[in-house]
């Protein structure tokens, strides 16, 4: 019986770190991260490094983010930069593309 008390455990804490992720994913980048109740996340692993999020309270179950299980290790400082980092590289490419035109 403790074996499944420790695998709910840590599955807790794991839901808790991908929420967390997914708070700072919105914090930072709301556009691309609209804000999602916490109750209507789920995860899927694909058994390589890929955590996919699903907003489970939409018509249709949206992915709402992929999260590198590197970053579950992360510091926040870190994930944060990334974050920033690639909403730069989008707002640059939707810069370039509107000019373009």
């Amino acid at each position: 019986m403790n074996d499944y008390k420790n695998y709910f455990i840590e599955h807790e804490k794991l839901r808790n770190r991908i929420i967390s992720i997914c708070m700072l994913f919105h914090q930072e980048d709301p556009e691309l991260y609209p804000d999602i109740c916490i109750e209507d996340i789920i995860f899927n692993f694909n058994n390589k490094n890929i955590l996919t999020v699903y907003n489970i309270n939409t018509i249709q179950e949206d992915i709402y983010c992929y999260i590198d299980i590197q970053w579950l290790d992360e510091d926040n400082e870190t994930i944060i930069r990334d974050v920033l980092e690639q909403k730069k590289k989008r707002e640059d490419y939707q810069l370039f593309r509107s000019n373009k035109k």
